[in-house]
């Protein structure tokens, strides 16, 4: 291991299920996933739990692991980078703490930065960067606990509402979005969690792409996925909202 904040945070039986964790997963899970409990660790040390929130492929990831299982991310889609948002402060801290050989604003969205943090004995990891109060921006976060570290991650159901952004021919999306909803269903929550921040144009999305996620991907393949009667009752509802406008 080479990540000295997430080292310095395992003790006792999770320095061995996080070596199992090394050893089980490929890359890129492998490296990106331990650069995000490194992350989390180090902020959490300056006490800015509060003040970051992770999002994207990474946040679904932490999820399914937080809800299924650390197995999960063995057969994980994967993903080489990191979306994450923080204040100022998160931002200033980072700098502080790693080797930033890369650090670009983006052309088009004034609050997203592009950065390549590097550790030491590891690649480069990229992370797009949003700058901003996370909670009025992606909605309300959740606390995951991985190996004993602290992760705030967005809750499930807007991560859903965020991958209704997504372009439609990426399929990663659409599982992304069933894996999430069994998360949901699985925590004991009714669709009810989905539905109710949604407006029309997004539950007709929505309703859209469960379609289409279950079709194309099959419910006899790997992956994680909510009941056909949880399924139904979701489509039921967002399909009365698509009709009252």
């Amino acid at each position: 291991m080479s990540f000295n904040h997430l080292e310095d945070n395992l003790e006792g039986k999770n320095v061995l299920s996080y070596l199992k964790f090394l050893d089980e997963v490929q890359e890129p899970t492998r490296t990106v996933f331990g650069y995000t409990l490194d992350l989390a660790s180090y902020l959490d040390s300056f006490g800015l739990r509060d003040e970051y929130a992770l999002f994207g492929g990474y946040g679904v990831l932490s999820h399914l692991m937080n809800t299924f299982g650390v197995d999960v991310a063995r057969a994980w889609r994967g993903s080489s980078d990191i979306d994450m948002s923080g204040d100022k402060s998160v931002l200033a801290t980072l700098k502080m703490g790693y080797s930033m050989p890369s650090d670009r604003p983006s052309p088009n969205l004034k609050d997203k930065r592009t950065l390549k943090l590097s550790a030491q004995g590891e690649e480069e990891c990229k992370i797009d960067f949003y700058e901003g109060n996370s909670t009025k921006r992606y909605g309300p976060a959740q606390i995951n606990n991985h190996f004993g570290v602290q992760l705030r991650v967005v809750s499930p159901e807007y991560l859903v509402r965020g991958k209704l952004k997504t372009p439609v021919d990426e399929m990663q999306h659409y599982e992304d979005i069933l894996g999430l909803l069994a998360v949901i269903e699985k925590e004991g929550h009714n669709p009810d969690r989905v539905y109710s921040i949604l407006n029309h144009e997004q539950a007709e999305n929505l309703h859209t792409r469960i379609l289409r996620g279950e079709k194309e991907l099959g419910r006899d393949r790997f992956g994680f996925f909510p009941t056909r009667d949880f399924s139904q009752a979701l489509r039921k509802q967002l399909h009365k909202r698509r009709l009252v406008r």
